[in-house]
């Protein structure tokens, strides 16, 4: 399987050995995981996602190397199981890339402005975390002194 460089928001890709953040997983999962999967997953496709919509599309066969990542994930033993929770994992940020915070009324903090309250929601589910842990978390101010 030839892996076909895509946009990296951190650096580019200059030769294979070179260590590099490329986002690749996540087109193969929103466009090419099975209906069902991306279904359960609450996936939009990678054009509808802040994370993946600033590049463009390549022309790859996401379904064929999406099959061909699950091929080498079951090669290297990793269990069914294992390979959902990275789905989901993978899933979870993509959500989460797409919330939007605001101050409050009382401006003493952060919160999910409402129309991005959905996708906090399957963010936690897919985490398997409440809604309200995942935004204190991803609100919270932690001052450490000493």
């Amino acid at each position: 399987m030839a892996v076909q460089p895509r946009c990296s928001v951190f650096s580019p890709v200059r030769r294979l050995n070179t260590f590099n953040l490329d986002y690749h997983f996540f087109y193969q999962l929103c466009d090419g995981a099975p209906a069902n999967l991306r279904k359960e997953l609450g996936l939009l496709t990678s054009a509808e996602f802040k994370i993946t919509s600033l590049c463009q599309d390549i022309g790859n066969d996401e379904a064929a190397e999406f099959q061909a990542t699950v091929d080498a994930m079951t090669l290297f033993g990793w269990s069914p199981a294992f390979q959902n929770f990275i789905f989901r994992t993978c899933a979870a940020i993509l959500h989460m890339g797409q919330i939007v915070f605001e101050e409050n009324e009382k401006k003493q903090c952060m919160e999910v402005s409402e129309d991005t309250q959905a996708s906090a929601e399957m963010a936690a589910k897919l985490l398997n975390v409440s809604t309200e842990s995942l935004v204190k978390v991803l609100t919270a101010t932690k001052i450490s002194a000493g």
